[in-house]
């Protein structure tokens, strides 16, 4: 043996003769008394795998290689020394028995495959199963193929199992050899012969080592081995050797009940696929066996269960194999049967299985459904394979029993024929059911030829159903082939054959033609579409009348389906006319067509066809039915057929005005496309300069005699309640609500007599429609009630269920019921979630917005109603813009969009008159002129303009081509009310007037007819001034109608919806007289209107109640409710402003004269909750508060005035500005609390009043606000205007003082940027409608739609925490100042500024600086700004150069001497405020430090906030400022005061209300070289902080990448000097991409926007014509903006709404930084500022050059430095470059 250690074994096993010396050897050492080492034998074996592996090893060798390997295996065995890992020897051995196997020898892979047998026994009896023996017996199978895998079968220590799919085997043993199996046909073994032998070894050690009588286990497991060995002969086809496999396992297993079924399903299938086999006899007797041995399975045990269901799949697999083949005949008839019953029985042991099967076994469970999926299929083929033989048959059948039928009795040939006719169908439907079309035509095609010959409709006796079924099914089976000319042919051979009562049953036939006809449409068979039943049956020579009424019936057939037949009605009516000719005496039927004609020819165009019209067509069929003679036997059809022509000459006119309309506008549209743009210089009036037409001064001409008269009278019940049902559509959309609710009574009238619930039920849904449109209970519960006897199975019943909860939840809406247990609220709010609700028909769409329309009256409900969940809806503008969106939708679908003029370039949708389109078009366009008047007015009421005025307009361009006088004369009072509220006087004046034209043109004026109906003159000067002026006529601003009696029947008066926009007109004709200035007018005709109302209301609840019936209670009618109510507010208004004017006139005496040294001190009032000093001091007081928790204000005694006199006051400084300090809480203060005014020594220039020793006035104590303070929700933003919310929030700051800072702090942020909140939210709606399944984004969202919502509690305590909580995330070193003007007068200016300073970390302060009395007011400062702005465009007329430069250079002057004015005169010392802190720590110890040493001299401040404020801006203040600074605050150490003053440090962002925005507040000196911004409010720098989170790459976290630029320059191609300035510069900088002297389209805008860092504008106006506002605000901006046009940052104030303009729409799209003008800048100078700002910034040494700190820079490089450089502003955050 030491010998063979150092041997090369590989070398020595290369020829079979050295390999069998080493055996020789091998041998010998083994057999001596001591084993061979292990490491001799492993190396052995290795080197027998490497033998192995060669390509060149014989037989001969491979043998030798084996009997070594088999020799130093049981060496390596008998060395007993433990193997280097476990499985050692095993994993060796498999790579000897898979190259044994890659050499292709069976004996030799038998040979290495029981060496590995034996190994992998012995192992398993001495371990536990684990992971690597299943790896290594799995990888065995997978090499041992053919014969040797059925050694790898080996038995383990596992129990049983139950599997749920194939294979069903229950023992190891069997489920190895399956496996073996299914490997070796994967391999290609040589047969499943040879692997059946191969298992005989497997059972036959099975029968010898199991007892007798065989345990169970032993038994189940030699059945399921016999069964494999069975499926394994019979697919080689030795069906003898598996015969005696089943007689083997019988004589085994015992002839048991249990095994004697599962062995006689064993024998049946071997018999089957010998029966199966060519020549193999009958499969009957094998099927029967099969079913019967199935029988007694559901008694089965789990493991026999299993037996049986895999002896099915032995017996399907057999059917499968059969069904593959072409060759085989079809299966006999009563072997289908027998199939039948073993497809029942195995589907009977697959549904058991199912039932074991678990919940969660998702697999198993689709396996079993599958083999019952294919066991069925198996069986539908065979039977299908042997009924399709049996055609001939069948037909043959047919015949006999036809020909039988001849010579019987016609009593027996009726009875017979009844007979032959069911059969035939039952045969028939056999084939068709089975998708056998041309079986199946080909059986009752015979049939149908032989019924017409014997003319069957003629017994009475046959239902005449049996009959039509079969022809039914014969033109069915033609459609499914595709033989539509067949079944053409079909449809005229059945109606031929009714002969004599065709008139009766000629319904069916006429239906199913028409459908044919459509499918020949479809598939694009235009041959067969001109073809015509005319035509057809000229043949057979019906007579006149029976033309006639088939004809009329192919045309109601035509109506009938839903699909565009409008040229197959035209065509029958052509063959109609022809045959009813007036000579034929047909008059009445003449006119029938005539009226159908127009009604084909209203919504087609056959110019080609035909010159008649329409209208043509309606008239002569009028004018026919006129000359039809009357009688008693015609009245009832002249009646409904003149009904039908009345009621489509008014659709007719409708829609011919409607087509003029849209081709007027078409045209204007084409026409201003051509023309040029008028030129502006700035943006501030783009968009609504976008929103004016043409149309509104030239366009608004009605044809005024297409009113709809009185309802007819008509005849059928279809046509009744179809004509009843149009009628109402129609008299809503002109609105007409009384008109539309008699149509609508008379249809629930005819439907109650005809027992149609449904009918019923919504008739009264529409009139509890209207009454809510009136205001008035409604009808909802007995609609509900007739619901209730109705069958629920329909989509019409769910349809009305659903419209009766939301009428009901509409009806608690109306009453602020909503809160009450029983509303049905939460219910209809969500409705619109529903699964029905998602169906495509548009009924179901209209609920859907009728549902947020809901939503939207529900969330404008007061704060205290709001209790129910609304469906995510936040804002009622958003709900109903998304019903207003949904009903848009609709008429886009329907009519395309000409209708509503809309200029997205769609594809032209032409309306199809089929089904209830028609009516549904009037209904939905009714609904939305509804809707978009809810949707002004709301929009009005929260200031957004821009949109109310869009929606608007389209609305009046809407009703114009509808000639839809009154909802026009509606829209344009309401954009009346909207040019009122932003002060556009003239135009309300001209919009009243265009409604007052509209208005009275109805009554029968004439004069007013012609008084305007020149339209034009207006607004419009003369184009020629050489013409004479026109005379204009006086303005009328009374409607005649107001001297009118009470119960006048004129048109106005006499008509609910005239009466209340007469009304309407004259409330705002009256405000329009008050904002005049005409205040008599004004209030003379708010007096006439309250008057009207009291008179107007009662007589329409009688009216109301007469149309209701006595059988319900007196409606309420509230529909002026809200109209009263505005008159009255606007009553009360002007009572304030003349109350307040006249207060103000009082208290405001002459200025006294300068030189009066010394003064009392005057009593303040003592109600007044700021603690004002008094005016005329000459150093007023500060009232410090001292810092505490805020606290709940409450009742407190006032204090009594206290007066001090000091010997300094002789020496008192000039009047100053009085200012209070709101702080922390307010304790009650006592007369030695107060400091006093420091003495001071000569004049000062300081603008900083303080208290201290000396003589001065005394300020008085703290007052608190009543015991229930205000607050904001009673003016909730989300339902009233913004302006009222906005000043309700200042006057509550106002009235809550210093009582509670943060309360105080927190109105004032509430009150500014109200409107842009609004809009911002509608924006995010948006988005999360659209990013619903993207849950990040939609997180990011939802966080802003949270922090923009209003608050529907007002001003509670959790909203001051809120508040605070949002003052802590305020960026480190970010100072906020919110800057507001208040006034108590609700429509002047007011000089009471209002500072608030917010910081994180410290609590607010807020400042009240009244400047009414002193020298610059700041209402002045803002007139000379204006004045400055009003100049600056007038100097642009001069055309000297010199004139132009100095006014220029004049207005410079006035420019600097403003901001001088608004930071001496108008802060003074507290422009300190404006300062952001200072980061020094030292500053704050200081503070401190100071603050307890004031303390002990006698002040009582706590908080040292307001110190660090003064001493951060200490280098800012005059020597004087800080003089008196210091002896005010500590007298006793003003030095060691003025030491601690530190250098600021950080950023301020300014909020400026609509009043102070305009000003150039950052050119002050103590700003000017400060980093400064702008927002709209303190929400949108937190908003700023969510969207850094969300968005980590945002050019605020990383910086700007300069290369990543965009820019336009020169749009407009008219600033020759500012492209010369910059083009060569932007082209040649590396990476800028950008356009020149020409327009960008909007894709590229919006990828400047989106894909890059730096976005540049040199153009005019901020680009506003080349990506509008309303875009950019959709957009999620990435670039900094640089826009230096004019007025770039401009924001328009109109009237008394907020300031808009297109910044605010970069800031809501989320832009970085925006950088714009003021007002309007001369191009030169504006272009050597951005020469400068754009120079030193880009080309900054440093990294991170902040744009703010270059721009205070380059401030100075234009020549105005002032009226140019202090235009620019910045809005956003501070940025940087990278």
């Amino acid at each position: 043996m030491n010998r063979l250690k150092g041997t090369d074994f590989v070398s020595r096993t290369a020829s079979p003769e050295g390999t069998e010396e080493l055996l020789r050897e091998l041998l010998v050492n083994t057999g001596a008394l001591s084993p061979p080492p292990s490491t001799v034998c492993d190396r052995v074996l290795r080197a027998c795998v490497q033998r192995l592996a060669e390509p060149g090893c014989g037989l001969t060798h491979t043998d030798a290689v084996l009997a070594l390997a088999e020799a130093a295996c049981r060496g390596f065995v008998t060395a007993a020394t433990a193997p280097p890992s476990p499985l050692y020897l095993e994993k060796i051995l498999y790579y000897l028995l898979k190259n044994a196997a890659a050499r292709g020898h069976r004996s030799a892979c038998r040979r290495a495959a029981e060496l590995l047998h034996a190994q992998l026994c012995a192992h398993q009896q001495s371990h536990a199963p684990s992971a690597d023996f299943s790896a290594v017996v799995h990888s065995s199978f997978c090499s041992a193929v053919g014969p040797c895998a059925s050694c790898c079968c080996w038995r383990t220590r596992r129990g049983p199992v139950l599997p749920l799919e194939p294979p069903f085997f229950t023992s190891q043993t069997a489920r190895q050899a399956v496996l073996a199996a299914t490997l070796s046909k994967a391999h290609h073994a040589p047969s499943s012969a040879c692997f059946g032998r191969e298992l005989r070894g497997i059972l036959t050690s099975l029968r010898e080592g199991a007892a007798r009588p065989p345990s169970l286990p032993q038994a189940l497991c030699f059945l399921e081995l016999a069964l494999e060995q069975c499926r394994q002969l019979c697919q080689s086809g030795c069906h003898g050797e598996a015969e005696a496999v089943v007689r083997d396992a019988r004589g085994f297993v015992g002839g048991s009940e249990a095994f004697g079924e599962a062995l006689a399903l064993l024998e049946a299938g071997v018999q089957l696929s010998r029966a199966l086999a060519p020549n193999g006899g009958s499969a009957g007797p094998a099927l029967a066996q099969a079913a019967a041995a199935l029988g007694g399975a559901a008694k089965a045990s789990g493991r026999f269960l299993r037996v049986l269901a895999e002896g099915c799949q032995f017996i399907t697999a057999s059917l499968h194999q059969r069904a593959r083949s072409s060759q085989q005949q079809p299966m006999p008839r009563d072997n289908v049967l027998q199939l039948c019953a073993f497809v029942r029985g195995h589907c009977r042991v697959l549904g058991l299985l199912l039932r074991v099967a678990p919940p969660d076994g998702v697999k198993q469970r689709l396996v079993l459904k599958q083999l019952l999926y294919h066991s069925l299929q198996l069986f539908t083929s065979v039977a299908c394979d042997t009924f399709r033989s049996s055609q001939v048959l069948l037909v043959d059948t047919v015949m006999q029993m036809l020909e039988a039928l001849e010579g019987l009795p016609q009593r027996e040939q009726a009875k017979y024929l009844d007979i032959t006719a069911s059969c035939t169908f039952k045969l028939a439907y056999v084939f068709y059911s089975q998708n056998l079309h041309k079986e199946a035509s080909s059986v009752s095609e015979l049939f149908c030829q032989r019924l017409k010959q014997i003319d069957a409709f003629r017994f009475p006796e046959i239902p005449p159903e049996k009959l039509h079924r079969c022809f039914r099914l014969q033109v069915e089976s033609y459609q499914k082939l595709g033989l539509l000319e067949s079944a053409l042919a079909s449809c005229v051979q059945w109606l031929t054959s009714l002969r004599g009562r065709v008139g009766e049953l000629l319904a069916e036939p006429i239906g199913l033609w028409a459908r044919v006809k459509m499918d020949s449409v479809k598939q694009g068979a235009e041959d067969l579409r001109l073809r015509t039943l005319k035509e057809e049956l000229s043949a057979h020579h019906l007579d006149a009348d029976t033309l006639v009424a088939v004809l009329f019936a192919e045309l109601k057939a035509y109506k009938s389906i839903r699909a565009d037949t409008g040229q197959e009605r035209y065509n029958v009516l052509c063959d109609l006319l022809e045959i009813c000719s007036e000579d034929s005496g047909r008059l009445h039927e003449r006119a029938a067509c005539l009226v159908e004609l127009a009604q084909v020819l209203c919504y087609h165009n056959y110019a080609q066809q035909t010159d008649c019209s329409a209208l043509d067509s309606v008239h002569e069929a009028l004018r026919l039915l006129d000359s039809v003679p009357r009688s008693a036997e015609n009245r009832e059809q002249l009646l409904d057929d003149r009904a039908q022509a009345l009621l489509w000459l008014y659709i007719c006119t409708l829609e011919s005005k409607l087509e003029e309309g849209i081709a007027r506008e078409q045209r204007v549209k084409a026409l201003g496309q051509k023309s040029l743009e008028d030129f502006e210089p700035n943006d501030l009036n783009y968009e609504s300069r976008l929103q004016e037409d043409a149309f509104l001064n030239s366009g608004i001409s009605f044809n005024l005699l297409t009113e709809l008269g009185e309802i007819p009278a008509v005849r059928s019940v279809e046509q009744t309640t179809a004509s009843l049902r149009v009628t109402a559509a129609l008299y809503r959309l002109m609105d007409k609500p009384l008109q539309a609710m008699e149509s609508y009574l008379l249809v629930r009238a005819l439907c109650s007599a005809l027992g149609d619930n449904l009918g019923t039920a919504g008739a009264l849904c529409q009139v509890t429609k209207l009454l809510l449109q009136l205001e008035c209970p409604s009808l909802c519960q007995e609609a509900e009630s007739c619901l209730q006897r109705t069958d629920g199975g329909s989509d019409s019943y769910l349809l009305l269920q659903q419209t009766c909860l939301v009428l009901r939840s509409q009806l608690y809406c109306a009453s602020h019921r909503v809160s009450l247990p029983e509303s049905p609220f939460v219910s209809a709010a969500v409705c619109s979630r529903i699964p029905a609700l998602q169906k495509t028909a548009k009924v179901w769409y209209m609920l859907q917005a009728q549902v947020l329309q809901l939503t939207a009256t529900y969330l404008s409900l007061p704060p205290s109603h709001l209790s129910c969940s609304h469906a995510g809806w936040k804002t009622p503008e958003t709900a109903l813009s998304e019903a207003h969106r949904l009903l848009r939708g609709i008429v886009l679908l329907l009519m395309g969009s000409n209708v509503l003029g809309s200029h997205k370039s769609a594809a032209d949708i032409r309306f199809i008159d089929c089904g209830d389109n028609v009516l549904q078009k009037w209904q939905v366009l009714a609904d939305l002129l509804g809707c978009s008047e809810h949707l002004v007015v709301l929009l009005s009421g929260v200031e957004v303009m821009c949109k109310a005025k869009a929606f608007c307009l389209e609305a009046i361009k809407l009703a114009v081509k509808l000639q839809a006088v009154r909802w026009c004369a509606s829209f344009l009072v309401l954009k009346a009310q909207l040019e009122l509220q932003q002060s556009e006087l003239e135009l309300s004046h001209w919009n009243l007037q265009q409604a007052l034209f509209l208005l009275e043109s109805g009554t029968g004026d004439s004069g007013m007819r012609l008084e305007f109906v020149a339209m034009v003159s207006g607004l419009e000067k003369a184009d020629d001034l050489s013409s004479s002026p026109q005379l204009k006529p006086k303005r009328k601003r009374r409607l005649a109608f107001l001297a009118h009696p009470a119960a006048c029947p004129c048109c106005l008066c006499s008509d609910l919806t005239l009466s209340s926009l007469c009304l309407r007109w004259l409330l705002c004709c009256a405000r329009g007289e008050l904002a005049a200035g005409s205040a008599a007018e004004g209030l003379g005709l708010i007096q006439a209107t309250l008057q009207r109302c009291g008179t107007v209301g009662p007589r329409f609840t009688v009216l109301l109640q007469d149309k209701l019936g006595s059988g319900h209670e007196a409606p309420a009618l509230r529909l002026l409710d809200d109209l009263v109510a505005t008159g009255y507010a606007a009553l009360a208004l002007h009572s304030l402003d003349c109350k307040a004017r006249a207060q103000g006139s009082v208290a405001s005496p002459a200025r006294k004269p300068r030189g009066k040294k010394k003064q009392q001190a005057k009593s303040t009032d003592t109600d007044d909750a700021f603690a004002l000093g008094d005016s005329d001091s000459k150093v007023p007081p500060i009232v410090v508060r001292p810092a505490a928790v805020p606290c709940t204000p409450c009742q407190k005694p006032s204090c009594p005035l206290a007066k001090t006199y000091t010997r300094g006051a002789a020496m008192s400084l000039r009047p100053r500005a009085p200012f209070t300090v709101f702080s922390e809480a307010s304790p009650p203060l006592s007369k030695s609390q107060l400091l006093k005014a420091p003495k001071a020594c000569g004049k000062t220039r300081s603008r900083l009043p303080v208290s201290g020793a000396g003589g001065g006035q005394v300020a008085p104590g703290a007052r608190c606000s009543p015991a229930t303070p205000l607050s904001p929700s009673s003016a909730s933003a989300t339902a009233h205007p913004a302006q009222l919310y906005s000043q309700l929030c200042q006057l509550l700051a106002l009235a809550t003082g210093d009582q509670d800072p943060i309360t105080t702090a927190y109105l004032l942020a509430e009150s500014v940027s109200v409107t842009t909140r609004h809009q911002l939210l509608s924006i995010i709606h948006k988005k999360l409608q659209m990013l619903l399944h993207t849950i990040h984004t939609t997180c990011h969202l939802t966080e802003l739609q949270d922090l923009f919502s209003f608050s529907p509690t007002g001003v509670e305590p959790q909203e001051c925490t809120s508040f605070s909580e949002q003052l802590q995330q305020i960026p480190a070193g970010v100072t906020v100042c919110v800057l507001t003007l208040v006034s108590i007068q609700p429509t002047s200016v007011g000089d009471t500024l209002l500072l608030t300073r917010l910081e994180r970390g410290s609590a607010p302060i807020t400042v009240r600086i009244p400047t009414a009395h002193t020298k610059t007011p700041l209402s002045s400062v803002l007139s000379d700004f204006d004045s400055i702005q009003k100049e600056q465009k007038d100097a642009n007329g001069y055309t000297e150069k010199r004139a132009w430069w100095l006014c220029r250079f004049e207005l410079d002057q006035r420019m600097k001497n403003l901001i001088e004015t608004l930071e001496m005169q108008v802060l003074g010392c507290w422009k300190a405020a404006l300062l952001p802190a200072a980061q020094d720590p030292l500053l704050a110890e200081e503070a401190a430090r100071l603050c307890a040493q004031l303390q002990q001299c006698g002040w009582w401040g706590k908080d040292p906030t307001l110190l660090k404020v003064l001493l951060n801006a200490a280098a800012l203040l005059s020597p004087a400022d800080v003089q008196a600074l210091a002896v005010g605050l500590c007298p006793a150490q003003p030095s060691r005061a003025r030491l601690l003053l530190q250098e600021p440090g950080g950023s301020v962002i300014l909020v400026l209300d609509k009043h102070l925005q305009k000003l150039p507040w950052e050119s002050m000196a103590c700003l000017r070289d400060l980093p400064v911004t702008r927002l709209p409010s303190l929400r949108f720098l937190l908003s700023y902080t969510l969207t850094q989170r969300q968005q980590t790459n945002s050019v605020l976290c990383r910086g700007i990448d300069p290369s990543r630029t965009f820019y336009v320059l020169n749009p407009q191609n008219n600033l020759s000097s500012t492209e010369e300035c910059f083009r060569s510069w932007f082209e040649s900088e590396p990476g800028w991409r950008g356009v020149t002297g020409s327009v960008p389209s909007q894709e590229q805008m919006q990828a400047a926007l989106l894909e890059h860092d730096l976005y540049i504008y040199a153009g005019h106006g901020a680009g506003a014509r080349l990506l509008d506002g309303q875009t950019i605000s959709q957009l999620q901006c990435r670039a900094v903006a640089l826009l230096f046009g004019c007025s770039s940052a401009a924001l328009a104030v109109r009237g008394s709404l907020e300031g808009t303009g297109i910044v605010l729409k970069y800031i809501m799209a989320g832009c970085p930084l925006v950088l714009g003008n003021l007002w309007d800048v001369t191009d030169r100078d504006i272009d050597r500022y951005a020469e400068a700002l754009l120079r030193a910034w880009l080309g900054a040494p440093r990294p991170g050059a902040p744009l703010l700190h270059y721009m205070a820079e380059a401030r100075r490089a234009p020549r105005l430095q002032h009226l140019i450089g202090a235009a620019p502003v910045a809005y956003g955050l501070p940025v940087a470059l990278q």
